[in-house]
């Protein structure tokens, strides 16, 4: 197996949650609640540990650990430098929002305070290891506590009472939509799951067997769950505008000053240590990491500077997904040594985003991959039965 593989201690499944505790585990998940409705929010979560049985199959079955390698084309380099691009700016919206909370400022501002404190964090030489117990511990307490809370202050049937008269289309479900829905979201999840190497190394251990990686994916597919559900007691009493308002009011339920300050600061932390997470893993990348200080924060800036009413999770999610499932198929075949063109995912990319002129996001993603699978297919083809 490649070293970049081997190398890193992903036996332990504490370390690995840890890992995935980003935006998409704690706001993207409310945010298809209000864009969408209710099943999509909780089967966003669904779509999670779908994705993580998935890529345990595909890797375990399908893939040689000891002949795998870490592709470095220029094509594949830009994949993954601007997949963690995406990654690092919705870790900054979330923690701007976080900030924005706290200390009642613009979002804009937030985001530039986040990305600040964020970069002085890299210089964090080294975080103690038991701060990935500690953030699961205080995750499961938060959503415990904030579910019950809710839930004994308001009683369950009140609150889905409140939805049927408010918001009767939260609870509209077109089945149809829905699979194409939770088939969309699994993939996105499962090409960010092949795109980080601690990720495939975790589950190309051993030692991580079928029930350690299911249980992995179940706790990492119950916060998003857990969220939608304690949000649902914040919306049901009348109006919403946004994610930020949601989390927003959510966080204003807290009556005791101090546990909001933890609640919040807990949050923070969380996504400090994601973005440091993320971060490090564009290190490999000598020719771009001096440079990404000063790129970063500027481009995440320009984009808030310019509209903040496109930006919310779900809609985010999406349009990186789109960039993110365009490369799937192209991963997927190289893991099993076979040689494609690796330009088949930008264009496959492109036909994606033009694709969302006439279909929704959860088309435009299947589109996207059915369009890579095709080309794939092609040049497959001629390698086999026409190339001399």
């Amino acid at each position: 197996m490649n070293k970049q593989y081997s190398s890193i201690d992903s036996t332990n499944p504490v370390k690995i949650i840890s890992r995935w505790l980003s935006v998409s585990a704690l706001f993207t998940g409310p945010s298809f609640l209000i864009h969408y409705g209710l099943m999509e929010g909780i089967f966003f979560g669904v779509a999670v540990l779908i994705a993580v049985s998935l890529c345990y199959l595909y890797l375990t079955y399908f893939v040689d650990k000891r002949s795998i390698q870490v592709e470095t084309d220029w094509v594949l380099q830009l994949y993954y430098i601007v997949s963690s691009l995406m990654q690092l700016f919705m870790i900054a919206i979330g923690g701007g929002m976080v900030i924005s909370i706290l200390f009642s400022n613009h979002l804009s501002v937030g985001i530039v305070i986040f990305i600040g404190v964020g970069f002085l964090f890299l210089y964090v030489q080294k975080l103690p290891p038991i701060r990935h117990q500690v953030k699961l511990i205080f995750l499961s307490l938060i959503t415990t506590g904030l579910m019950v809370y809710t839930y004994v202050t308001n009683d369950a049937e009140v609150i889905f009472s409140g939805l049927r008269l408010y918001h009767p289309y939260l609870l509209y479900v077109e089945w149809g939509d829905l699979e194409i829905f939770t088939f969309a979201v699994c993939l996105v999840f499962m090409s960010r799951i092949l795109v980080d190497s601690k990720s495939i190394a975790y589950i190309l251990e051993t030692k991580s067997n079928y029930k350690v990686v299911l249980l992995s994916g179940i706790a990492w597919a119950s916060t998003p769950i857990s969220f939608v559900i304690i949000v649902l007691s914040v919306i049901y009493e009348g109006g919403f505008d946004s994610t930020f308002t949601v989390v927003r009011d959510l966080l204003y339920t807290i009556d005791y000053r101090i546990v909001f300050w933890l609640v919040s600061i807990f949050l923070l932390f969380t996504l400090l240590d994601t973005f440091r997470m993320e971060f490090k893993k564009i290190e490999g990348f000598r020719f771009l990491h001096k440079g990404l200080v000063w790129l970063l924060p500027s481009f995440i800036f320009f984009l808030v500077s310019l509209d903040q009413q496109w930006m919310h999770f779900s809609f985010l999610f999406f349009i990186f997904g789109i960039w993110m499932v365009a490369f799937f198929p192209v991963i997927v075949i190289r893991f099993v040594n076979k040689k494609v063109n690796s330009l088949t995912g930008i264009l496959a990319a492109l036909f994606g985003y033009l694709s969302l002129t006439w279909v929704n996001f959860p088309i435009a993603i299947l589109l996207t991959v059915g369009v890579a699978i095709l080309l794939i297919t092609g040049q497959l083809i001629y390698q086999n039965y026409f190339k001399k």
